[in-house]
């Protein structure tokens, strides 16, 4: 009770504050009054109401329509009781607040004016609505008898042109004043001193238009725009606010001074709403422009933003790659070590162990040296391009590019040597991009450092990842180009060598033990993974790109009679591993597929899984895992299972709805934020429904449950 009493005590306080401050600006504008009515000039009320009505809205009708009723009573002999005064009243004060309602409800004017078209709106609805607002006065007065049937016309422009005026010069300034926040703003990029030079060149605008002694004072009205201009480009729509606050004080003050009759001020009031109008629209196309250079500014810098953070993307996916490799190759031989390790301490399965945990060391260096190398690599300075023409026994470099590396493969139509497979011979040197601080003595040495960080292997190093592209440069850097058509190594199970039988990279194969051919471009990689899968009891044959695996495949190969298994990089030079996989389906050979990567991600999995691979597993994978993708493939490939369609059409009936929708995006390579967004649901909700799904499906990894969708898919097909 206490709390509504205060609020409408502070209302009615308001209010009594408005209805006060609106008579006294009537009363300081009563200049010069025309006819009985006492119209005058400039109206400031109208502009001060206007203002308010767009403010507060149609709640301050009460207060207006009292105010203007006493202005009328107190300055202009008006009486209450005559017919005229309070319908008077009421027509102005809805019809301001009429338009100010539209305003602000049909167009969504911004009380800020924040931008061009919301002044152009202020303006215009000022425009008709004073001019209605004229028009009908002016009739009510006429109707009453206190104005002349014949000077209709010309009370209404006067009347309207005081309003009008009213508004533009009142109306900015009152809607821009309750924003403290853009005055204190342009006062800081002004200035106190270059304000008091703007007044200054006002006054001297107005000196000189009624100062010096002449026959016509309109000749040097051009000088009031001069330093309107400067003000609006200085300040704004705030600064151009002021100002016309200011030229109108002093044009009326002038007037005055003058004794010019009410047709003079009238005149001079019309030049004033051109100087008006053409300040704020100024003003206006300032702070757009100055909106519009922040808005490119930050944009930029979002940009910029980003793009490191692209780049930092890329840069740690393309570390973790090249980390991948090493620890890959590095559990590989710890787990063969182990399970010879456990097999017994036979002599020479104890000398085999120490081999492979020597090889094992070797890999954890090799994974130190490129944390090292990339430490190195952020801590140096900036790049430096440095020309290099390499001879005919120097390797030869790529041109780098230090914005973003697009580096292009050599052309595979350049003359080639005649010698052995016609691909050994070393090309012309180019321009190579190296970090300053690097050694400075043997070119050789140096171009190493920047190229080749990695053991056994060509490829990309520490220092020259790629940040614009996933996928990895390479080209070899010995004395000529690696004939791929080197003949497959082989590993055998422990302690015996391959049976005269056995796999061979070429011939027919004629064991029975489950084939594992492994390609993979690094060596470190798929000496690991063959000594792993040779202790393990398969027989595996090692390639190192398709095309080797192409060319070295045994003749005659049928995955279902050893029950075979192919173990392939996704990304390598020449044919990736899914394009060795179509390459395998197009030559009707059916030999089931994992597919390894160590730039997996959850779109590439589902890509593979739909191609049709076994597996896709993430590079560094556990032996385990790996073991097991392998065992299902090769009991796949020996003996096909039941599809088992009904049982899993039993399972995905146990979800619901929404988890039905988390799979199919799930499965169609969507990540959790995206599969969020789509559902606009929280990332945490999309988590607990994966899991879910994942559980009632008895799907162990995602790559089970892409097989599922699949599976699904094509039989709903």
């Amino acid at each position: 009770m206490a709390a509504s009493l205060n609020l409408t005590l502070n209302r009615i306080g308001q209010f009594g504050a408005y209805v006060a401050l609106y008579v006294m600006l009537d009363w300081l504008s009563l200049i010069q009054p025309f006819v009985a009515i006492g119209v005058t000039p400039w109206n400031p009320p109208a502009g001060l109401g206007f203002a308010l009505f767009l403010h507060h809205g149609v709640q301050l009708v009460p207060a207006t329509v009292v105010a203007i009723a006493l202005a009328d009573v107190l300055f202009r002999g008006l009486s209450v009781e005559s017919g005229e005064t309070v319908p008077s009243a009421l027509v102005t004060a809805f019809g301001y607040a009429g338009a100010a309602w539209v305003l602000r409800r049909r167009v969504r004017l911004s009380l800020g004016l924040e931008n061009h078209r919301d002044l152009l709106w202020l303006l215009g609805a000022a425009l008709g609505a004073s001019l209605l607002i004229a028009l009908a006065v002016v009739a009510i007065f006429t109707w009453s008898g206190r104005v002349a049937a014949d000077d209709f016309a010309l009370v209404a422009l006067h009347f309207w042109i005081g309003d009008l005026i009213g508004i533009a010069v009142l109306t900015p300034f009152v809607l821009l004043l309750m924003k403290r926040r853009l005055f204190a703003e342009a006062l800081r990029r002004t200035g106190r001193i270059e304000a008091a030079l703007q007044l200054g060149a006002i006054g001297l605008g107005l000196w000189v238009i009624f100062g010096l002694e002449r026959s016509d004072h309109f000749e040097f009205s051009f000088t009031l725009f001069l330093p309107l201009i400067w003000i609006a480009l200085r300040g704004g729509l705030v600064g151009a606010s002021c100002g016309i606050v200011a030229t109108q004080l002093g044009l009326i003050l002038a007037t005055q001074l003058k004794g010019f009759d009410a047709a003079t001020v009238t005149q001079f009031q019309v030049l004033m709403l051109a100087v008006a109008v053409t300040g704020l629209v100024l003003g206006s196309v300032v702070d757009e422009r100055r909106r519009a250079e922040a808005w490119q500014k930050e944009h930029e810098s979002e940009l910029a933003h980003a793009a490191r953070l692209t780049a930092t993307a890329e840069l740690a996916g393309a570390l973790a790659h090249e980390l991948n490799q090493p620890l890959t190759a590095l559990i590989s031989y710890a787990r063969a070590a182990q399970s010879l390790i456990e097999a017994g301490p036979a002599a020479a399965g104890g000398a085999e162990a120490r081999a492979m945990i020597d090889r094992a060391v070797q890999q954890a260096s090799r994974a130190g040296d490129i944390i090292r190398n990339s430490r190195e690599f952020l801590r140096r300075g900036d790049l430096r391009i440095l020309s290099y023409r390499a001879g005919p026994d120097q390797p030869d470099a790529q041109q780098h590019r230090g914005d973003g590396p697009r580096r292009q493969r050599p052309a595979r139509d350049r003359a080639r040597s005649r010698d052995r497979c016609g691909r050994c011979r070393p090309r012309a040197g180019r321009r190579a991009r190296q970090r300053s601080g690097l050694p400075a003595g043997d070119r050789r040495a140096r171009l190493r450092a920047l190229r080749h960080h990695q053991a056994e292997r060509h490829g990309p190093g520490a220092r020259d990842l790629p940040v614009d592209h996933r996928g990895a440069w390479r080209a070899h850097l010995g004395r000529g180009r690696r004939c791929r058509r080197r003949r497959a190594r082989l590993h055998a199970p422990r302690r015996h060598r391959p049976e005269p039988g056995g796999i061979r990279p070429r011939g027919r194969v004629m064991s029975d033990k489950p084939a594992i051919f492994v390609v993979d471009d690094d060596a470190a990689v798929r000496e690991g993974l063959g000594a792993l899968l040779s202790v393990k009891g398969y027989a595996v044959a090692t390639f190192e790109s398709a095309e080797a695996f192409l060319a070295g495949m045994p003749a005659g190969l049928d995955a279902s009679k050893a029950g075979a298994c192919l173990l392939v990089d996704l990304r390598m030079p020449g044919m990736s591993g899914l394009d060795l996989h179509r390459e395998l389906k197009r030559r009707g050979i059916r030999l089931p597929v994992i597919v390894i990567s160590g730039h997996g991600d959850i779109p590439m999995a589902v890509a593979a899984l739909k191609a049709g691979v076994v597996d896709f597993l993430e590079k560094p994978f556990d032996t385990d895992v790996l073991l097991a993708s392998i065992g299902e493939a090769v009991q796949r490939a020996a003996a096909p299972a039941a599809s088992g369609l009904g049982d899993l059409k039993e399972r995905v009936a146990q979800l619901t709805p929404r988890e039905r929708e988390v799979m199919a995006l799930v499965a169609a390579g969507h990540s959790n934020k995206v599969v969020a967004h789509r559902l606009d649901i929280a990332v945490r909700t999309v988590e607990i429904h994966r899991a879910r799904v994942m559980e009632k499906t008895g799907a162990r990894n995602l790559s089970e449950l892409v097989r599922m969708a699949i599976r699904l898919e094509g039989e709903a097909q």
